[in-house]
């Protein structure tokens, strides 16, 4: 019974941890308007994530956090972030394939890291690679 409660009383008094991921998919509203004899087609949604930046301080200050590991393997590229302590809030962008909409969220503080598993077998251009896996914590 002393164990149990002691196990119990640890985990009260451990921060619980959140996890931002970014959405595995968007749909984008796109209307073109055209002149002449031309028509506009529009690709199936949904539009698959594809990248995926972290910011220290907003992303218009551009100031991008460099990977703390990049490990390739023979279908998969992993990349992993570390967040230290930031006088700035760290901000995770997330790309997504044929648009230039992203997504952009200000990540809680205490997140320790980021890490993606990027499928190196997909590609959409650009050099974008299909992202299988991602979450920061």
């Amino acid at each position: 019974m002393r164990l149990t409660t002691t196990t119990f009383l640890l985990a009260l008094a451990l921060p619980a941890q959140a996890e931002v991921l970014c959405p595995d998919s968007i749909e984008v509203n796109q209307h073109a308007t055209v002149t002449g004899d031309w028509t506009v087609s529009y690709t199936e949604p949904p539009l698959r994530l594809t990248g995926v930046t972290i910011y220290d301080g907003p992303p218009s200050q551009n100031h991008k956090v460099k990977p703390f590991s990049v490990k390739s393997t023979r279908g998969e590229l992993r990349v992993s972030w570390r967040l230290p302590e930031s006088k700035r809030n760290f901000h995770l962008t997330c790309n997504y394939e044929r648009t230039t909409a992203s997504l952009t969220a200000l990540l809680p503080p205490g997140m320790n890291g980021c890490n993606a598993v990027f499928d190196r077998r997909v590609s959409y251009g650009n050099e974008a690679l299909a992202v299988k896996r991602m979450v920061c914590n």
